[in-house]
């Protein structure tokens, strides 16, 4: 999942995460990505800089990709 945002991420993101289990985090330009390794449901993962973000799944990331290549 990539979660979109309109400025780069604060510095201490990923420090306030919190409800971590077994999901990987990564810091882009403006975004913040996030691997659920047990899915979506099971998780309890709060993303506090997320909250003024978008939040779409990779498919999602990927179709929209392909829609700007063909433009």
């Amino acid at each position: 999942m990539a979660v979109f945002l309109d400025r780069p991420p604060p510095a201490d993101a990923l420090a306030t995460v919190r409800g971590r289990r077994r999901e990987t985090l990564a810091l882009g330009t403006c975004e913040i990505y996030v691997v659920y390794a047990d899915g979506i449901p099971a998780s309890k993962l709060v993303i506090p800089a997320a909250r003024t973000g978008t939040a779409r799944n990779m498919n999602t990331v990927a179709g929209l990709a392909a829609l700007g290549d063909a433009l």
